[in-house]
């Protein structure tokens, strides 16, 4: 299975936790504002496994659940995907 480098690892941002049950919530996609922060996340996983832009587009491509569950969630990555996709 492969692993990211530690160096890489260790430097990964975390996401502070909260209480479904207290906010009454059932998804962390139900937080708009933490949205950045779980792209930030997800971006910075992708590059400590070595994947680009379009491997992580393709990874997306894999959750048709979650495209059309959490449709502004899923719009929103994809939008933060094109972006890194014309950064590169």
């Amino acid at each position: 299975m492969p692993i990211p480098r530690v160096d890489l690892a260790r430097n990964l941002p975390t996401l502070p936790t909260r209480a479904a049950w207290v906010d009454h919530v059932t998804h962390i996609t139900e937080y708009p504002d933490r949205w950045p922060h779980l792209w930030d996340l997800n971006r910075a996983v992708a590059e400590a496994y070595g994947l680009s832009a379009d491997d992580f587009e393709h990874l997306l491509g894999a959750f048709p659940g979650m495209a059309r569950k959490r449709k502004a969630f899923f719009a929103y990555l994809k939008e933060r995907l094109e972006e890194w996709k014309r950064e590169g």
